[in-house]
Order: C-alpha cells, then sequence, then structure tokens
C-alpha cells in the first residue's frame, strides 16, 4: 500500500488511519491488537506484485456489499504508484460491480423451484432464442455452470437474463486486466467477509489456478480480504472511545 499519508486536502491515509486504529486497539485490548497487526502484515507479503496487490485491495475495500474511501482511495493511489493506469482502476471497479449478479445467481434456482411447484413454470419455448444465444455467447467460457441457469431463468425473465449475461460479458471481456488478475479480482470479492459466496470461491479458485496464479498468491488475496474486518473493528473502537469518554470506564490511555 501507499506510504504516503495524507492526499492534497491533508485528509488522513490508509497508513495513517490504521496506525491509529492500532493504537487504539492497543488501548482496549493489547492482546488484540498483536492479532490485528499480524493481519496486516500477513496482507502486506509480496506474493503478489505491488500493483497486484492494491488491484485486489480497491476490490476488498471498494465493492457493492462494504465500502471504506479512506481504504479505496489508499489503493488506488498504490496502484498508480506501482505502475497501474487509470482504465486498470476503471475496469476494476466495474468488474466489482458484477457482484450483483451473485443475488440473481443465489435465488434464481429457489424461484425456479417455487415456480415449478405452483405449475407457474414457463415451458423451454418461452426464452427467446436471441437471448439463448446471447447467454451461450457470454457465459458459457467462464461461468459454464450458470449458463444452464440462466437459460432456465430466461423462460421467466428473458429481460433480465440478457442483462446479466450483457453485464458480465461487458465486464470481463477485455485486454485491458490480464485472465491471472482477474480471477483473482473475481476470488478476492466472492471471498470477503461481507460478500462470502462460495460457488465462486470454489470456481474461481480452480480458474486462478488456471490462469497461473500459485497457492500462495491465492492466500495473499484471503489475508487482504480480511484486513476490510480489522478496519471495521479499529472504526467501532474509536466510536466506543467517543461514547465512554465521559464515563467512570474510558479506555486506557
Amino acid at each position: 500500500m501507499s506510504s504516503s499519508i495524507s492526499d492534497a486536502a491533508g485528509r488522513p491515509g490508509a497508513p495513517v488511519a490504521r496506525a491509529a486504529a492500532l493504537a487504539l486497539v492497543e488501548r482496549f485490548d493489547p492482546d488484540f491488537a498483536v492479532v490485528a497487526r499480524r493481519a496486516y502484515a500477513a496482507a502486506e507479503e509480496r506474493e503478489l506484485t505491488g500493483r497486484e496487490a492494491a488491484l485486489i485491495g480497491m476490490v476488498v475495500h471498494g465493492n457493492i456489499s462494504y465500502y471504506d474511501r479512506v481504504q479505496m482511495e489508499g489503493c488506488m493511489r498504490a496502484a498508480l504508484e506501482a505502475g497501474a493506469d487509470v482504465l486498470e482502476l476503471a475496469k476494476v471497479i466495474e468488474l466489482t460491480a458484477v457482484m450483483g449478479y451473485h443475488g440473481v445467481a443465489v435465488t434464481v434456482p429457489i424461484t425456479l423451484e417455487a415456480l415449478q411447484a405452483q405449475g407457474r413454470l414457463p415451458g423451454p419455448g418461452a426464452a427467446p432464442r436471441d437471448t439463448l444465444r446471447n447467454i451461450s455467447r457470454s457465459m458459457v467460457a467462464e461461468w459454464a455452470g450458470a449458463a444452464g441457469q440462466m437459460a432456465d431463468f430466461a423462460r421467466v425473465s428473458p429481460e433480465l437474463a440478457d442483462l446479466m449475461s450483457d453485464w458480465t460479458r461487458v465486464a470481463w471481456n477485455n485486454d485491458i486486466l490480464d485472465r491471472k488478475v482477474k480471477e483473482l479480482i473475481y476470488l478476492a470479492f466472492d471471498a470477503t467477509p461481507t460478500h462470502i459466496f462460495l460457488p465462486g470461491v470454489a470456481g474461481h479458485v480452480h480458474r486462478c489456478l488456471d490462469a497461473g496464479a500459485t497457492a500462495r498468491e491465492i492466500m495473499q488475496v484471503l489475508e487482504i480480504s480480511v484486513t476490510s474486518a480489522m478496519d471495521v473493528v479499529g472504526r467501532s473502537l474509536h466510536l466506543l472511545a467517543e461514547v465512554t469518554a465521559g464515563s467512570r470506564n474510558p479506555p486506557r490511555s
């Protein structure tokens, strides 16, 4: 991550924010502070390149189920300092939006089962041919397991099936980021504590390895994802310190 401690406006950057949070954790619970430092240290291991680690950090701290502006900005600056360009950062942001597909992926089977049980599921012929072709073109290569599911859902809502297919295709099919980085990005948001999507974790671990990632690189992605939990602890303890400032049991100074 970036070594800078503030931005041009003088706001605290990611490293100084974490340092302050760790100091506060130390006041409340020195033993937990040791654990927090170990978590941050593990995430800083350089199995991934500095650019890759910063891009993964963007995913962990800037996704739709968890957003930390300070850490997100720190990761952006670190990625740029490590040689990433603005198009790469923009593509990372687009890829994290595909997390929205997971709500469909999880609920579609349940919806189809309920419709089937009620005798309300349209027949296979209800799915428009253009939609089926779009699903096949967009999803078979990287999400083979989801293609059949989306084809079934197209019998009920071809508009949504088309949207999800286009959404994933536009975000994924490009040469701005190499395949290994894209697979690591998808693994990162599937494994982030606020967005656990186990089918995605299993599939993307295999595809990360197929794309040339090492086991240690995959583990560093998971280690980076843990830091979001530690960041929340720091912010919550800061609030606790404010709440208890006038009480008889303030944190130790």
